[in-house]
């Protein structure tokens, strides 16, 4: 059994009080979500040194996508916290280029190197069939934690 770690290079100092990228992953459970070594190899970093497996933000929505929308397994959205899944939505905005104006989610993404803001009003983001559904489910488990 391998660990994921993810890589906290860009941390700043945000008021969130855990990274997304500092979630640790259980790689068998990964297999066993039908995600499987091969998506593991192709869309993670690997360290030799620490025989551990690295996300960066993206790559752990990335995984999330494929695991809860592309393979029907909502329970894993279960294992994060109220904090984590709401990052992990703000994750999805962040990438389409929402300008967060204040706030955790300000500082947060900020600091990250993929963050392009640019579009100040959320309605005028255009999301896909999957990123709407992905957004619903986090918000239910979000509003039963």
């Amino acid at each position: 059994m391998q660990n994921i770690s993810t890589s906290n290079s860009e941390k700043g100092t945000a008021f969130i009080e855990k990274d997304i990228s500092e979630i640790r992953i259980n790689t068998d459970e990964l297999v066993k979500s039908r995600i499987g070594e091969k998506w593991i190899k192709q869309n993670m970093m690997y360290d030799n040194k620490n025989d551990r497996y690295y996300l960066n933000d993206l790559q752990v929505l990335k995984l999330i996508e494929d695991i809860v929308i592309q393979n029907n397994k909502y329970e894993f959205l279960d294992a994060f916290s109220k904090d984590e899944l709401g990052l992990l939505r703000n994750i999805i905005f962040a990438r389409k280029g929402y300008i967060y104006k204040r706030g955790k989610y300000k500082e947060y993404f900020s600091n990250k190197s993929w963050y392009n803001p640019s579009i100040e009003n959320e309605n005028d983001i255009k999301l896909t069939v999957k990123e709407k559904e992905l957004i619903e489910k986090i918000q239910k488990y979000e509003n039963i934690k």
